[in-house]
């Protein structure tokens, strides 16, 4: 019982000082706090940018060895024709950084949100069309050829829609990125 009436004593002669503390820490907390949640939300828009911007290099690159994707006529030795599609590999492990993150997308602004899923969704997709013109479409018959000039097409018009949606992209995640980089000099 003493223990406690000297506990009692304490809290209501300190009290001013203890409720000092008490606000300090909960001040210091919220601040750490918001300033880790500031550094995971300008490391993951780094990573999607980075990741996107790879895509898109690498599919670039692959692009300038020729048009990838074109069926091309050719005489063999014997005098026949033949068909060739050019073709490039894409996978869906180039979307491994979204995909495993896609529970921070919350911490980006709405705009951000809507871009990127845009984008990686866009992305995806033709990811399984690429993968569609290099093992499913044959060129044995006329009609077969036909249907592969029109995928070219639709593989040509989806790629320059992924141009276009990488610029955005990148855009919005690096105005997240300097607006975190402003956010995070004012609090310390």
């Amino acid at each position: 019982m003493e223990f406690l009436q000297a506990l009692i004593n304490f809290i209501i002669t300190n009290s001013f000082d203890f409720f000092k503390v008490v606000i300090i820490s909960f001040i210091v907390f919220y601040l750490k706090s918001l300033y880790n949640t500031y550094t995971i939300k300008k490391r993951f828009a780094l990573s999607l940018s980075t990741e996107i911007t790879l895509l898109m290099k690498q599919y670039r690159h692959k692009r300038r060895e020729g048009p990838p994707f074109k069926l091309v006529e050719i005489t063999d030795s014997e005098g026949n024709t033949v068909y060739k599609r050019g073709k490039i590999l894409l996978s869906e492990s180039f979307l491994t950084v979204y995909d495993h993150n896609t529970d921070k997308l919350g911490l980006l602004s709405e705009d951000t949100i809507r871009e990127v899923i845009t984008m990686y969704s866009m992305a995806r997709g033709h990811i399984y069309s690429v993968n569609t013109w290099n093992n499913e479409l044959t060129t044995e018959t006329e009609f077969e050829r036909e249907e592969v000039r029109r995928y070219e097409k639709v593989l040509e018009e989806e790629y320059r829609q992924l141009t276009c949606q990488e610029k955005i992209v990148i855009k919005c995640l690096k105005n997240e990125q300097s607006v975190l980089i402003k956010i995070c000099q004012k609090l310390y």
